[in-house]
């Protein structure tokens, strides 16, 4: 039963306050931002679980074509 509690605990400590990282940079890259990279594909593995990754890394924008067609 103790367990369970602590479980519950964790989960909605997870749900509630977890910030989500973000970056520019691909995956490859962040070695940039962190030194020991083993710690760093923890930290990688471990957001990308049970997670969609959006590249939003897009060669057009549909914003930027409409406004320099509009001329």
């Amino acid at each position: 039963m103790g367990a369970d509690i602590a479980l519950d605990y964790q989960h909605k400590i997870v749900q509630e306050y977890v910030r989500t990282p973000d970056s520019n940079l691909e995956f490859s890259q962040w070695t940039q931002l962190f030194e020991n990279e083993m710690l760093l594909a923890a930290l990688i593995d471990r957001v990308t679980f049970r997670s969609f990754v959006l590249n939003m890394n897009c060669s057009s924008s549909y914003r930027i074509d409409s406004t320099v067609n509009h001329d």
